[in-house]
């Protein structure tokens, strides 16, 4: 009688057990990697947003080509609204809106007080604001053929800071 060797049996059943596990592997591995990529980039946003206001709270209340410039800032990373072309800080911030809140055209920014009539301080405050921000996954374009539209709109991002009267 011939014995059969016990490994002979159990040899595809390592190949088969791959072949099953791998899809999840996979997604789980592009997931953790597109969910990384989205929050740098939402990190980015932020922070030029914050430059942005920082930059206008150094202003004049109401200047329009500070306004300008702090736009650009953000989009391109240049303060200059004379040469405000470029490369985009991310790739779909030339369609989402960037806005300026400040005294001068917002109803809710308006100078605020503090303290009583003989001791008040005037406050202007600015906001920088990215809406609309469409996020474009690298696996979700490759999928989309199957799931549709894959883009995901990140919530408005603002800063708000006070400025220098």
């Amino acid at each position: 009688m011939r014995q059969r060797h016990p490994l002979r049996r159990s040899r595809g059943t390592a190949i088969l057990e791959l072949a099953i596990i791998l899809p999840f592997l996979l997604l789980m591995s592009f997931g953790a990697l597109e969910y990384s990529l989205a929050i740098s980039e939402y990190k980015s946003l932020t922070l030029q947003t914050r430059i942005a206001a920082r930059y206008l709270s150094s202003r004049a209340p109401g200047d329009l080509a500070s306004q300008e410039e702090a736009i650009c800032l953000v989009k391109y990373g240049v303060a200059s609204a004379s040469s405000c072309t470029g490369t985009l800080i991310a790739p779909g911030l030339a369609n989402a809106i960037v806005s300026i809140e400040g005294p001068m055209n917002s109803a809710s920014h308006n100078a605020q007080s503090s303290g009583p009539s003989p001791y008040q301080v005037r406050v202007n405050l600015v906001t920088v604001k990215i809406s609309g921000y469409q996020y474009r996954p690298i696996v979700g374009s490759f999928l989309s053929g199957f799931s549709g539209n894959t883009s995901i709109t990140f919530s408005p991002i603002s800063t708000t800071m006070r400025q220098i009267l």
